[in-house]
């Protein structure tokens, strides 16, 4: 019996009886024990003409990176790749790459002369796909992942950096090929490329120490425009604006602190900011909407606080200093934003092309419309920080715009004229109401809230303190009635709750209800109908937030005050879609579904007893799987579906309505499989419709709709489409079914469907249409406008949420690797912008990273090279980024070929950290 006919039987059986990787790994060391497989022999494997079975691949990859023991090792198979059929290539590769994806660093098994055997004999396959001009971009890209994945592995082996540099050349000829293809991946590879070879030498003369053209610290921050616009949109993003020491902070980027100079920084980066957000398709998000805000409540409140002796001369003098492409664009804008239905590269195109030379700064503003400076001047005299007559005097021409009469001081007037004191009405329309008499379209406290974005920013902030405060009273007091009348009444007042939250910031709000809703318990003497409405809209107030706020699973477990028990509200949000198994229920699950099936669809109504039995939260996760079985009653008609949906109308009373946001998500989830949506779509009109629904259930049953409405009303719409090209057949969907979830939220303002989805940068949204830009090529271009910031004659597209984004994508290694190369690249060709850009990469980082809670640990790791055990949650995200930073420079250290550029930046980032002054 020849060798090869062993390892082929092997592969047959091993085949036939479908084992585990494992089990193949075990027997082809047991073969290769009593007579060694060959080279020849794994060549012969490759070589069959048929597509490999993809269980023959996952041995293959498997086995090759798991065991280096036999001749089925990976330096063999790259060096007989090129005997396999162009398919069984692909297939490999793919299979390769996808396998070393999931090994760590500790699981691989090469020694140091193995890895220099992995290495050249790939090297020599990628040398035979280029020099036979291979025309399948499909093994060029499965190729180049491969080489990616192995260089990042593997790229500390001195023997790896010694065969990079020897092979430089043909990685360059290499990488230009895939570049010829359009491979995305070419940017990245080039990247691991550079990273892997150790340079023989760095300009001594890049030390910013000796050098005397090269800034003191911070001096290019403090000279730069683009600094203070950057802090400021990380301050709108993360917001932190209401912090008591913003000023003190903001004074750091100010290059010579006097109070007209940090008025001036401050007036001109919030421009050029809100000219951003606004122009550059941020659209009517929430980012867009705290920039008005800003402007218009928070700036006039800032003013104040810099106590200038002349407000109306100072402020003069900052507006004129306002670059006149920023004043033009605001100009040309209204309060609704900078021409929102143009709003696309065109509009910013023309307005970045016209001609900014005025004789005035506002001289060609058409005279009918008002912009968000008549809002901010209004402001300031309503704080009576100018005179009403300052308002003409700094419009000129463009005052007579706004034909509103100016106000005289900041106190708010309700329809009759009377004075409002927040306090007493806060008090008449909620705490002194009985709500359980009084119901919510009585209270007041509607119209109340419609008061709010009207208020000025003093009163704005004094509301939402008392909000805050009396939703901790309500807690504490364990008075959850009138907590959930506040509830309902803040979730049904969206616009007030977009202003609350930018006075509070959502993680506030959100803190005392998570923690209620956890631990929250109902007792025998209560009503439970009552229990269940309260939790209901307290769960769902919580819910609105955490979906259109985009709140990250990250934020939410911080904001936890034990971890030692599992958290609901987190649960919950995190298994949305999903419903429990009928055949995992354990015998008191079993009893509360029988329970509530009976209640529901046999007649035997809702007893104080079945709520006795089972906890709102149980209700939460049940009703689902509830709702998914009368589904399949219908589909397999074991039910009568007008019974179903008589038994699905009780979810449309109060104390239940809260539930149909999992109904709704699991029928989403269902209704894209495009199976059975006659059905489904039948039993969710009965849920969706409002007709016979008033009152309270009205109120409850629009915010869930607000909450989930956009995701249904997607997928419907998905069917609709598919149907009219007879991918699927049936009726169409009823369009009353459309029409009311499309009257249920504002379908422009929807941009997160789901709720815990990563937002992405409008960059990267925008450049995944594009197949010749790779994430890292597109951050290290916004890298370079922004060092370039000062010499930009257009409006500049800075993208806040870039840098975020880009870690959460690659990565925090691959980010330090690429800012480090691109400091080596300029370096090359100007020392003195190499060292800008080694204080605008650390300064990044710092305003990203550093929190007033974490300032002292990261410091502490940094100078001590060692990360510490026990952390703030604050200091986590930045953990990642430290652990990387530290092994590299340790081991910089210790090689002064690659030091000097790492060392410079690591004492960068020392020096910014210590001196920025984060926001409390």
């Amino acid at each position: 019996m020849t060798t090869n006919f062993q390892l082929h039987t092997l592969v047959e059986f091993c085949l036939k009886k479908r084992t585990t990787p494992l089990v193949f790994q075990s027997l082809l060391k047991q073969i290769n024990h009593k007579q060694e497989i060959s080279v020849q022999d794994v060549t012969d494997l490759l070589k069959k003409e048929t597509d490999l079975d993809p269980l023959l691949l996952i041995y293959i990859s498997t086995s090759s990176l798991g065991d280096n023991t036999t001749n089925l090792k990976l330096s063999v198979i790259l060096n007989a790749l090129h005997a396999a059929t162009s398919s069984n290539q692909l297939l490999i590769l793919s299979s390769l790459a996808s396998q070393l994806r999931i090994l760590t660093d500790e699981n691989l098994p090469f020694t140091s002369y193995e890895v220099s055997d992995v290495i050249s004999s790939f090297i020599n396959y990628l040398k035979f796909l280029s020099s036979n001009k291979s025309e399948d971009v499909q093994i060029l890209s499965s190729s180049a992942e491969l080489s990616h994945g192995l260089l990042t592995k593997l790229q500390h082996e001195s023997s790896v950096q010694q065969l990079l540099q020897s092979n430089n050349e043909f990685f360059v000829s290499y990488i230009d090929l895939l570049r010829s293809k359009s491979l995305l991946i070419a940017e990245d590879l080039e990247l691991s490329f550079n990273k892997s070879i150790k340079r023989t030498s760095i300009s001594a003369s890049f030390s910013t120490s000796t050098n005397p053209n090269v800034p003191s610290h911070l001096s290019y921050i403090k000279i730069n425009k683009s600094a203070k616009t950057i802090w400021l949109s990380n301050a709108i993003e993360t917001w932190s604006t209401h912090n008591d020491n913003f000023i003190q902070s903001f004074e750091q980027l100010v290059k010579i602190k006097t109070n007209q100079n940090v008025l001036n920084d401050l007036i001109s980066a919030s421009f050029e900011g809100y000219v951003i957000a606004s122009n550059l398709n941020y659209g009517t998000s929430i980012t867009t909407q705290n920039w008005k805000l800003f402007l218009t409540k928070r700036l006039p409140v800032l003013i104040g606080q810099l106590h200038l002796k002349n407000v109306e001369s100072s402020l003069t003098n900052s507006l004129n200093l306002v670059e006149p492409k920023i004043s033009q664009a605001i100009k040309q804008s209204t309060f609704d934003g900078l021409d929102n239905n143009n709003n696309n590269n065109n509009n910013n195109n023309s307005i970045n092309n016209q001609d900014s030379n005025f004789d005035d700064m506002f001289s060609s503003f058409p005279s009918t419309v008002t912009d968000i400076r008549h809002d901010i001047l209004r402001s300031l005299i309503a704080l009576q920080l100018l005179p009403q007559s300052a308002y003409a005097s700094i419009l000129k021409q463009d005052a007579t715009a706004d034909t509103r009469s100016l106000p005289s001081n900041d106190e708010i007037r309700d329809s009759l004229g009377n004075v409002v004191d927040l306090k007493e009405t806060l008090a008449r329309t909620l705490t002194d109401i009985n709500v359980e008499f009084t119901p919510l379209e009585d209270s007041g406290l509607l119209e109340f809230l419609q008061l709010i974005p009207n208020m000025e920013g003093t009163k704005q902030a004094e509301i939402s303190r008392l909000i805050l405060e009396t939703i901790e009273l309500n807690i504490k007091t364990d008075d959850v009635g009138h907590l959930y009348r506040l509830a309902l009444a803040l979730a049904s007042s969206k616009d007030s709750l977009v202003v609350i939250l930018f006075h509070l910031s959502p993680s506030v709000v959100i803190k005392p209800l998570l923690n209620l809703l956890d631990t929250w318990s109902t007792s025998d003497d209560m009503n439970f109908q009552e229990a269940y409405a309260s939790f209901s809209c307290i769960f769902l107030l919580l819910l609105l937030i955490v979906k259109q706020y985009n709140i990250p699973l990250e934020q939410l477990i911080t904001l936890r005050d034990s971890t030692d028990k599992e958290s609901f509200c987190i649960k919950y949000i995190t298994s949305l879609g999903t419903s429990v198994q009928f055949d995992t229920l354990d015998s008191r699950a079993s009893e509360v579904f029988a329970g509530w099936v009976s209640a529901l669809f046999d007649s035997g109504g809702i007893s104080d007893d079945l709520m006795r039995l089972s906890t709102v939260q149980e209700c939460y996760e049940l009703f689902p799987l509830i709702f998914q079985q009368a589904f399949i009653g219908c589909k397999q008609n074991l039910s009568d579906i007008e019974t179903i949906k008589g038994g699905l109308e009780y979810f449309l009373q109060p104390f239940l309505l809260g539930t149909l946001i999992g109904i709704f998500a699991w029928a989403e989830n269902s209704l894209w499989k495009f199976q059975d949506v006659d059905i489904l779509s039948n039993l969710l009109k009965t849920l969706i419709n409002q007709s016979e629904l008033s009152g309270e259930a009205l109120y409850i049953h629009n915010i869930v709709l607000s909450i989930y409405g956009p995701n249904l009303l997607k997928v419907f719409k998905a069917i609709e489409k598919s149907r009219s090209s007879s991918a699927i057949s049936g009726h169409s969907i009823d369009p009353i079914l459309i029409t009311n979830l499309e009257s249920s939220f504002d379908i422009e303002n929807v941009k997160i469907l789901n709720m815990l989805d990563f937002d992405t940068s409008r960059t990267f949204d925008k450049s995944l249409t594009k197949d010749n830009e790779s994430l890292i090529h597109i951050f290290n271009n916004q890298l370079h406008l922004l060092l370039n910031w000062n010499q930009q004659t257009q409006i500049v597209d800075y993208d806040a949420k870039l840098f975020k984004t880009t870690i959460k994508i690659i990565g925090e290694e691959a980010l330090l690797e690429n800012l480090l190369h691109e400091i080596n690249q300029i370096q090359l060709l100007n020392l003195k912008s190499s060292a800008n850009l080694i204080e605008l990469s650390t300064y990044l980082i710092a305003t990203n990273y550093i929190t007033e809670s974490n300032k002292s640990q990261v410091l502490k790791c940094l100078k001590t090279e060692q990360l510490i055990r026990n952390v703030s949650f604050s200091f986590k995200p930045i953990k990642r980024l430290l652990k990387v930073l530290i092994k590299r420079k340790k081991d910089c250290d210790l090689n002064v070929i690659e030091g000097e550029i790492l060392k410079l930046f690591y004492e960068k980032l020392i020096e910014t950290i210590e001196t920025l002054i984060p926001l409390s």
